[in-house]
C-alpha cells in the first residue's frame, strides 16, 4: 500500500475533519490528564487553518491541517512497510 493508497481510504474532508474533532473530544472526556492524550485538535492554530494531531507517546504519529483548500495530511510510522527511516 502506497500513501496514496492510504489517502484514498480517507473520508472526504469534512467527514474526516468531523472524526478528528469527536477523537480529541473523547480523549478529553475519556482521560483528565493532558499528558495522557493522544488526539488534539486546535481551531485557531493558524488564522482560516485547523490542525489535528495524534502521537502514540513512541514513534507512530500524525498531524492534519484543515484548510479553505482543502487538507495536507503528514504522518510517520516506523514499523510501516510505506517507512523508509524517514516521514511521509
Amino acid at each position: 500500500m502506497t500513501v496514496y493508497d492510504l489517502a484514498r481510504c480517507l473520508p472526504a474532508i469534512p467527514n474526516l475533519r468531523v472524526l478528528c474533532r469527536a477523537l480529541a473530544a473523547l480523549d478529553v472526556v475519556l482521560g483528565s490528564d493532558r499528558d495522557d492524550r493522544r488526539h488534539f485538535y486546535d481551531t485557531a492554530w493558524a488564522p482560516g487553518e485547523d490542525l489535528t494531531s495524534m502521537g502514540d507517546g513512541s514513534v507512530i504519529e500524525y498531524s492534519i491541517t484543515f484548510t479553505a483548500a482543502g487538507a495536507h495530511l503528514r504522518g510517520f510510522d516506523h514499523e510501516s512497510t510505506m517507512s523508509s527511516g524517514t516521514a511521509w
